[in-house]
């Protein structure tokens, strides 16, 4: 019997050894299972100025992070759709993060759904859309910055679900040794309500390396509402003369392969 929000699909299947073409039946999560839908825009960095002006962000607390990715030096995780984040917070509690990206359910267990510290979301920029898995950790005893510091390995922060996710996806945990500090990135990010619009924003500036800062904007929705607020949003930055770029779509993408443009 399958976990609430979840159905059966067939799927289609070839045996290439025999030529052969089967229906196998695999469950897979339906939208009744995702916690939560991002709905974002990206800025021209010169935007932001005008962004800060209309915003008035200089008048806005805003909080720093550092994101820190791990993989190997060929991008193995990444090229698996798997991200593994630690988030090192100047305000708040440090994060570990497995997430998945645009996942195979095949390979994922029904009964990981059904674990508290497991999520499913899914982030949208226009037409384009993302789905994502993620087990994430938050811990304030300087655990995760020893990892980034490389005085701890980073199988020996990841919890036991996160680690029983990684070994089922990936078929082992013996890739976890091969991992470093990839890539760290510094970022800006703003939160804040304005009377004119229904949703919570979020500005993050991410800050490159040997490139120009990333400008996303983000509101966070129930799934059943994210077409509209996506629609919304849209028209509210349309009625201010703001100019916004759907054109891309993951800031992570972004980051990892800025200096690897073979990576598809």
């Amino acid at each position: 019997m399958l976990p609430s929000g979840f159905e059966q699909t067939s799927l289609v299947k070839k045996d290439e050894g025999e030529g052969l073409v089967s229906l196998v039946s695999s469950p897979t999560p339906t939208q009744r299972c995702v916690d939560q839908v991002e709905v974002k825009v990206f800025f021209d960095p010169s935007q932001f100025p005008v962004l800060a002006n209309r915003f008035h962000l200089h008048d806005q607390a805003n909080f720093k992070r550092f994101s820190c990715f791990f993989d190997t030096q060929t991008l193995h995780l990444f090229r698996a759709g798997v991200i593994l984040r630690i988030r090192l917070h100047r305000d708040a509690k440090d994060s570990l993060t497995l997430k998945l990206r645009n996942f195979d359910s095949r390979l994922i267990h029904p009964e990981f759904y059904t674990q508290s510290r497991f999520r499913l979301k899914i982030n949208r920029t226009g037409a384009h859309q993302t789905q994502i898995a993620k087990v994430e950790t938050r811990t304030s005893n300087g655990r995760l910055k020893r990892v980034v510091q490389g005085k701890k390995k980073i199988q020996q922060a990841l919890n036991p679900v996160q680690k029983q996710l990684f070994r089922q996806y990936m078929g082992s945990v013996e890739l976890l040794d091969q991992l470093t500090l990839y890539r760290m990135v510094e970022a800006e990010i703003w939160k804040w309500s304005d009377q004119t619009f229904p949703y919570r924003l979020t500005l993050e500036r991410w800050f490159l390396p040997s490139q120009k800062p990333l400008l996303e904007l983000s509101i966070k929705v129930a799934p059943p509402k994210a077409e509209v607020a996506q629609r919304r949003l849209h028209q509210w930055l349309e009625r201010q003369g703001i100019m916004y770029d759907l054109s891309r779509y993951s800031k992570t993408a972004i980051c990892l392969t800025t200096q690897n443009q073979t990576i598809s």
